[in-house]
């Protein structure tokens, strides 16, 4: 039997296509990013700002 994290969390997107979002996972852990929309909403840049984390990375729309 495996554990499962859960998250669940909140984000603005500004009307600049930048947000952030935060989000807490079931074993109390929060964590913060800024991110960025192409204003196609096509990309998706974040990077997580919480001190001592180093996460980045981004995500392509795929519509098959």
């Amino acid at each position: 039997m495996s554990s499962r994290i859960v998250y669940s969390g909140t984000y603005t997107l500004d009307s600049n296509c930048r947000g952030t979002a935060r989000t807490t996972d079931n074993t109390g852990v929060t964590d913060h990013f800024d991110f960025f929309v192409t204003k196609n909403g096509e990309n998706l840049s974040f990077i997580q700002t919480d001190p001592g984390y180093v996460t980045a990375t981004f995500e392509i729309r795929r519509d098959d």
